[in-house]
């Protein structure tokens, strides 16, 4: 068995993560799946996490490591983490043991590397479908770009983070040139922070699952640095372009690291500050050259 913990402390998207590579861990292992304390999931009203086997008899802290390891399990694997020495945020690429983990481990860590998950993306797509009643295929045939504005304090507080107004506006630019017919519409945790922004459009914030299935059933997507739009766009079947922040997380600062390290995804358009679209393959060269002249950084 493989198994993994749902925390408290995680957003939806970081347990998606967490569920998405130990589910893709487990079919590489050949063997079966194990998750502690599924009750936490966030979101068990549009989604239905498939597993195996409710892992019990473990105690661990929020977030881990474990004081003691659940039922069955022999092993621990945390995924390898780096921090930046100067802007002390997460650099960390994908790990490699994570793609040869021996029976009987227990796996915990960020898990945000697009290729944990990508030998199982059609699986995963239709585990993650949403319930039905919350796909507004009304957004797909109406044309709509969902702006996914994330606000509230979490990201209000951290000028690293919170994403600049001229992000925004260069995205929607970009959008109305490729498609002039588009309309918008603001998804967001911060209803009252993204009427500043956008004050000519719509802005909603409902339930998890209200809001997830908006961002499933959009056409196009203007992403925010976070992970809560990530799952609903990748396993999508209506959406045709999305729009990120360029380096992520670290958007506004980054001299070229990603933070996360690998959370580049295939298919994806990135803007950088100065309004300049680029697309995976070109981010991805810059990365990959921008990491060897660094090396020193992932050591």
């Amino acid at each position: 068995m493989i198994c993994t913990e749902i925390y408290n402390g995680q957003g939806l998207g970081n347990q998606l993560w967490v569920y998405a590579t130990a589910y893709s861990v487990a079919r590489r292992t050949g063997t079966k799946l194990g998750i502690a304390r599924p009750d936490k999931f966030k979101a068990h009203d549009i989604l239905r996490l498939q597993y195996d086997i409710e892992a019990m008899g473990g105690i661990s802290p929020e977030g881990g490591p474990p004081t003691k390891l659940p039922d069955g399990i022999d092993h621990y694997l945390a995924e390898r983490k780096v921090n930046h020495p100067h802007w002390n945020c997460e650099i960390g690429k994908g790990d490699p043991r994570f793609f040869d983990v021996q029976d009987r481990t227990k796996i915990e860590g960020y898990m945000q590397c697009e290729d944990y998950l990508i030998d199982y993306k059609d699986e995963l797509s239709k585990i993650l479908k949403p319930n039905d009643r919350f796909i507004r295929k009304e957004l797909y045939e109406q044309n709509v770009c969902v702006i996914n504005f994330r606000g509230t304090a979490e990201y209000l507080t951290q000028p690293h983070v919170f994403l600049k107004p001229e992000y925004w506006y260069n995205a929607i630019n970009h959008v109305i040139k490729i498609d002039p017919t588009t309309k918008f519409f603001v998804v967001t945790d911060d209803v009252q922070t993204a009427k500043m922004f956008f004050p000519q459009l719509q802005c909603f914030h409902g339930t998890i699952a209200e809001d997830y299935g908006l961002i499933y059933s959009a056409r196009k997507l203007i992403a925010s640095n976070s992970t809560f739009a990530w799952f609903p766009v990748w396993t999508s079947p209506f959406n045709e372009l999305v729009i990120g922040p360029k380096y992520w997380a670290r958007h506004n600062i980054s001299d070229g690291f990603w933070c996360v390290g690998d959370s580049l995804t295939r298919g994806w358009n990135y803007l950088d500050r100065d309004g300049k679209l680029w697309d995976y393959d070109s981010c991805k060269k810059e990365k990959d050259e921008f990491e060897t002249v660094n090396s020193h950084l992932w050591r």
